[in-house]
Order: structure tokens, then sequence, then C-alpha cells
């Protein structure tokens, strides 16, 4: 898809299904989001919430085994969520 071809639905329908598994957000990430005070600023918000997956986070785990930086894929998917 990212080389200038059109996919196939096939493929879109396996993409978009690959891309929904790896989103998912852990309750805890958004009851520790909840328990900030209301006034707190948007991106504080956000913030604490990717920070509060790093506990689980197969990057951090890859990373501190020497992984290249660049694989930041499965952060990302999460982020629209959060």
């Amino acid at each position: 898809m990212l080389v200038g071809e059109i996919p196939t639905q096939e493929e879109v329908e396996n993409l978009t299904s690959i891309l929904q598994r790896r989103s998912h957000v852990p309750s805890y990430v958004f009851e520790t989001m909840g328990a900030l005070p209301k006034e707190t600023h948007p991106m504080t918000m956000f913030v604490v919430g990717v920070m509060a997956l790093q506990g689980e986070s197969t990057f951090a785990k890859k990373y501190a085994e020497g992984m290249n930086k660049k694989n930041t894929g499965l952060l990302l998917l999460r982020i629209p969520l959060i």
C-alpha cells in the first residue's frame, strides 16, 4: 500500500483486522487518566495515558534488549484511542 499500488479488498480487510487487534488500550490507562484533576490540560492527560502503556510495552522490552528505535508501530496504533 505504501508503494503506489492499490490494495485488494482482502488486503485491506487483513490490515484492518491486524490494526484493530493491536490497538487495544487496557482499562487501567483510562482509569489513570480519569484520576487526574478535572482541570488537567489535555496534553498532560495524553502524556500520562501514553506513559501508562509503558509497563506492558513490547517495544520497551525489545528496546532494552537493543532493538532499533525506529520500530514504533504498536504505540502509534494506540494513540488515537487515548
